[in-house]
Order: structure tokens, then sequence, then C-alpha cells
């Protein structure tokens, strides 16, 4: 076999291997995202019980998000499905809007979208809207 033929099947089983290699790497981050979406609810139930100004804000309860999470559940990544499908709907901003009240938008939807870890999961709509729902506000 020449030279140059063995150097191109050596760059062909590189690049398979590299894409291999990134296609593991995004199923993990998947995974994880999937994790961390579905853990939002009892995090937020836990966190979202406050006093703000002598005003009492009772815990969140969102039936919303658990119903697009039971909508999602037969896919490969539910959280992930359910994070688009949230990102696609432009109403119901009700629960981002109680998370802003209490400063816990953190435990947001759109802020793990944004996250460093996942963000080059979605596509540029998705970002634009979470940073949109999010305002100007938000830091990361």
């Amino acid at each position: 076999m020449s030279d140059i033929l063995k150097r191109a099947r050596y760059k062909r089983e590189q690049d398979r291997a590299v894409a291999n290699a990134d296609a593991h790497q995004r199923e993990r981050d998947l995974s994880r995202f999937d994790f961390e979406m579905l853990d939002l609810y009892p995090r937020t139930l836990a966190e979202s019980e406050v006093w703000l100004d002598g005003v009492h804000y009772p815990a969140m309860r969102s039936s919303g998000l658990l119903y697009v999470i039971y909508e999602c559940e037969g896919y490969a990544h539910p959280g992930y499905e359910c994070a688009r499908r949230l990102m696609s709907d432009p109403g119901n901003l009700y629960a981002l809007e109680s998370l802003r009240v209490r400063g816990l938008l953190h435990l947001s939807v759109e802020a793990l979208i944004l996250d460093k870890r996942f963000r080059y999961l979605f596509g540029a709509f998705e970002r634009e809207e979470a940073e949109r729902r999010l305002g100007p506000e938000w830091s990361e």
C-alpha cells in the first residue's frame, strides 16, 4: 500500500475516533442534562418557600412543568425534549416570573439551557429565547 493511501486511511480512522468520542460526550451531556432537568422540580419545591419584605410566598408547585415532563416520558432524553418544548412555547411564563420574584432564576429551565456545560446541546433559537426570557439582569 502506498504511503499516501496509508496516511489517508489513518486520517479517516482518526476522524472516526474523534467523531465517536464527540458522540459519546454528547450522549453523556444529554444524560446529565436530563438528570438536572428532572431534578429542577424537587429543588424548586425545596427552595421556593420564602419570606420577602414581610410577604410569605408558599412553595411553588408547577403542574405545567410536570405535565410537559410527563408528555416527554417516552423519549430517549425526556428532560432535553421537555426543555426544547418549553422554549418553543411563547406563553406561560408564570413559573419563570414566580422564580424571578423569589430570586431563584438559577432554578429555571432557561438557566439550565444557558449553563456552560449544556449550552452547545441547544440551537441558537433556544439559547436566544432563554436569554430573552431571563432578561438583562441574568448573569451566569
